[in-house]
């Protein structure tokens, strides 16, 4: 190769790889992991390095037979749920309710329990909501998990006209205790898309 067509070559190398070239996805925003049949699942990273999880997807039933199929749903592991032990859904004296979850751990690790206070916020046939919140200290402890405090997230349910809800679900938590993260955010991963896939799956049974 001569000497001009090196430099022409250096050239076309300088001028193209800057165009070309695609810019890294910033962890700190959301970044799809999963999108199948419907179903779209996106994580983010949280400054402490666990991931935080959202998902979506539409279901062809209004908006009152998708809360109570959702409803359902909540009160009992389903199938879909990988690695959970327990799961009940309670109403509370005072209107609010309580979600109690128990995931199962690989051994050497301790499982890990959840308890959720949960408010619903509605406007009409369109729209309705369960926002739920960290509530350790409303359920007992149980000896053989660890309880974990940090947790906040919701469901959403939106009509968008005719017979359509869009569902949407986002969760963030701390398992606490000395898990390494990669640990953690691979079930973070898991978790988010076993739980819409179930929700979808359920739903379409429940209308049968």
């Amino acid at each position: 190769m001569t000497r001009i067509s090196i430099a022409t070559f250096f050239i076309f190398l300088y001028i193209c790889i800057p165009i070309t070239a695609q810019p890294a996805s910033n962890p700190y925003e959301w970044n799809i992991v999963f999108e199948h049949k419907g179903v779209k699942v996106e994580t983010r990273l949280r400054k402490n390095g666990h991931l935080e999880y959202r998902g979506e997807t539409r279901l062809k039933m209004r908006l009152a037979l998708a809360r109570n199929a959702l409803l359902e749903a909540l009160r009992s592991c389903t199938p879909e749920m990988k690695g959970c032990l327990i799961q009940t859904l309670t109403l509370q004296p005072n209107g609010t309710m309580l979600l109690y979850q128990k995931f199962d751990l690989p051994w050497p690790l301790t499982d890990r329990d959840l308890v959720l206070r949960g408010s619903t916020s509605e406007a009409g046939k369109s729209f309705w909501r369960l926002l739920l919140t960290s509530a350790p200290n409303l359920k007992e402890t149980d000896d053989s998990a660890v309880r974990i405090v940090q947790a906040h997230g919701f469901w959403q349910l939106e009509n968008t006209g005719g017979q359509y809800t869009v569902v949407r679900h986002q969760m963030y938590l701390e398992p606490g205790g000395n898990l390494s993260a990669e640990l953690v955010n691979d079930r973070i991963r898991d978790i988010g898309i076993r739980t819409m896939n179930g929700i979808a799956r359920h739903a379409h049974k429940f209308i049968r």
